[in-house]
């Protein structure tokens, strides 16, 4: 009876020994699985904090995307601004030229008047000299014939 009460008590002993691992591996493993949690809580957050940090990175592309494109339709606004501005003033070049070309033609017809003028200016001068030329000679032909009808008159 000893024999099995020491078996039982040493069976019994050995079986505390072995709870008391258990216990203690229960413990550790319970710590670590606290740990464990800990640490994916802390991972939970930082996904959390990633998220958000992506959600207002993805926010803020869309955001520069809007604007990228306000500019892009700004940026063609002012293009077509720009080539309405350029067609007008290549029609005021053009109306410049014209207008050059004009005052030119209108220059060249003045030159041609004047040297028209010029020459019934001389043409009138020749015709009043000749016609003074021509009056004188009447006025000698009419004295020479009164002076013939004086000198018939006196014969």
């Amino acid at each position: 009876r000893r024999e099995a009460v020491g078996r039982v008590e040493s069976d019994l002993a050995a079986a505390k020994r072995d709870m008391d691992r258990a216990r203690e591996r229960a413990e550790a493993r319970s710590a670590e699985l606290a740990a464990a949690r800990e640490e994916l809580t802390g991972a939970r957050v930082e996904v959390c904090a990633a998220r958000r940090q992506a959600d207002q990175a993805e926010e803020a592309a869309r955001a520069a995307g809007r604007r990228g494109d306000e500019l892009e339709a700004r940026l063609k606004s002012c293009e077509g601004s720009l080539a309405s501005a350029r067609r007008l003033v290549e029609g005021e070049q053009a109306s410049l030229q014209l207008a050059k070309q004009q005052e030119l033609g209108k220059q060249q017809e003045v030159e041609r008047l004047k040297a028209l003028v010029q020459r019934l200016d001389a043409g009138r001068e020749e015709l009043a000299t000749r016609l003074k030329e021509s009056a004188g000679l009447v006025r000698a032909e009419r004295g020479q014939a009164e002076a013939q009808a004086a000198a018939r008159l006196a014969a």
